[in-house]
């Protein structure tokens, strides 16, 4: 019963419960140690859309295989999880803005492969914010850049945002 409360039982990846232990975990460990960490957050464009033409089981088909995608790509040492509804986050331990800005770019290009538009936001610690425990407001707000630009982006802290691909239809 304890490991089906720590994983998200639909994606596979942790649950948000988890998730959120874990990160503050990492994210003290980080601070303490003065190392960089960086904060993917990923949702999945027009999910509400899915949902409402093909029903709740294509919605959950999305899930599932953005879950793949991410326990597929991500290194073992990141944290990866469901926030909730179509939102993930990926922290990434001991790792610069650049490096998480190239796996995030990874992660929508193969999700675009496997026909999911995803707006990402990322940041990193200390470079995008003075404390650790405003990472998730700062990606959070560069994942709604993205969704405000035209969905299908990357976007981080004071960059131009990076277009996956045609991200202009639901699906």
């Amino acid at each position: 019963v304890a490991a089906l409360a720590r994983q998200d039982a639909l994606t596979g990846v942790l649950s948000r419960r988890e998730l959120e232990s874990r990160m503050a975990t990492e994210l003290a460990r980080c601070q303490r140690h003065e190392r960089p960490c960086s904060l993917i957050v990923a949702d999945i464009d027009f999910f509400k859309q899915v949902n409402d033409r093909g029903g709740h089981a294509a919605g959950d088909e999305m899930l599932r295989r953005l879950g793949f995608l991410l326990r597929c790509t991500m290194r073992a040492d990141d944290v990866v999880g469901r926030w909730g509804g179509d939102e993930f986050v990926v922290l990434m331990p001991e790792t610069r803005r650049e490096s998480a800005v190239s796996a995030a770019e990874r992660l929508g290009r193969l999700a675009r492969q496997m026909d999911l538009s995803l707006s990402i936001g990322v940041a990193a610690w200390p470079r995008d914010c003075a404390q650790t425990s405003s990472l998730f407001e700062t990606a959070d707000a560069s994942l709604y850049r993205a969704k405000a630009e035209g969905r299908g982006r990357l976007c981080a802290p004071g960059e131009p945002a990076l277009r996956f691909a045609d991200a202009d239809t639901p699906g």
